[in-house]
């Protein structure tokens, strides 16, 4: 029997898919009947764990994808030409992922040992927040828009606790002649502030994959960082989710 995975919500599924764009180029996907998971990893720099419950399989279905790219393309195309809310797609000779309809595609799958460099392992460690902050959309659109000011090649951003608010400053503090700037991101924030969190400038942008309204920062006690994220379908009956890990740099 031809395993089928059901799409319930085509727009947040492709919400979905283009965040996985945004993280790696290549990826594992698990379908049940709970979901959809990523398990991914960028570089060194980011474990993430990706879920959304927008597309399921009543049996297990694992296939990769060198290029994700491709299947947000075909989705868009299904979008544009078929709109369709409920959309199936079968997983053809555990070797291609179809769709037959008024738009047709066929994405081959490859073996995880091609692109073994994207894949990561579900986190089993416990890992407890120690402080944090929760980081709203114009945060960190602020953080990146001002980043130019720095005039390092290698940028970081410096996160710190300041009187009541949380502030950025953008800059490399190994750079003695550096130009850099600062300012305020967040009033709201939890724990007991002693250290600065410091990431660089490209594996802050990973941050808020979602693109998401707010993000929640928290540093950790295992010297983490960990970020997540979740965006709701407007009917409210589907979500993604996002569990990223962070190392960070010292500073």
């Amino acid at each position: 029997m031809t395993p089928k995975i059901t799409i319930h919500n085509s727009a947040l599924f492709a919400e979905y898919i283009k965040s996985l764009v945004r993280l790696v180029p290549s990826c594992k996907m698990t379908f049940n009947k709970d979901g959809c998971a990523v398990f991914g990893k960028c570089g060194t720099s980011i474990r993430a764990c990706m879920k959304t419950n927008s597309a399921s399989s009543d049996t297990e279905v694992s296939f990769c994808l060198r290029e994700i790219q491709r299947l947000h393309k075909c989705m868009k195309a299904i979008a544009d030409f078929d709109p369709q809310e409920e959309i199936i797609l079968t997983f053809n000779s555990s070797t291609f992922l179809q769709h037959s309809g008024a738009v047709k595609f066929k994405l081959r799958t490859i073996k995880e040992e091609v692109i073994a460099e994207c894949i990561d392992t579900p986190i089993t460690a416990v890992i407890n927040d120690d402080f944090g902050f929760l980081l709203t959309i114009k945060g960190y659109t602020d953080i990146l828009n001002y980043s130019n000011v720095s005039s390092s090649d290698k940028k970081k951003v410096y996160l710190s606790k300041s009187d009541k608010k949380i502030c950025a400053e953008l800059n490399n503090k190994d750079e003695a002649l550096s130009d850099s700037i600062g300012f305020p991101v967040s009033e709201t924030f939890n724990g007991d502030w002693q250290d600065v969190i410091c990431t660089d400038l490209e594996t802050f942008r990973l941050w808020n994959v979602l693109k998401t309204d707010e993000v929640n920062i928290q540093m950790t006690d295992r010297s983490v960082v960990r970020i997540r994220s979740s965006r709701v379908s407007d009917d409210g009956k589907f979500t993604i989710e996002a569990d990223l890990i962070s190392r960070v740099l010292k500073k």
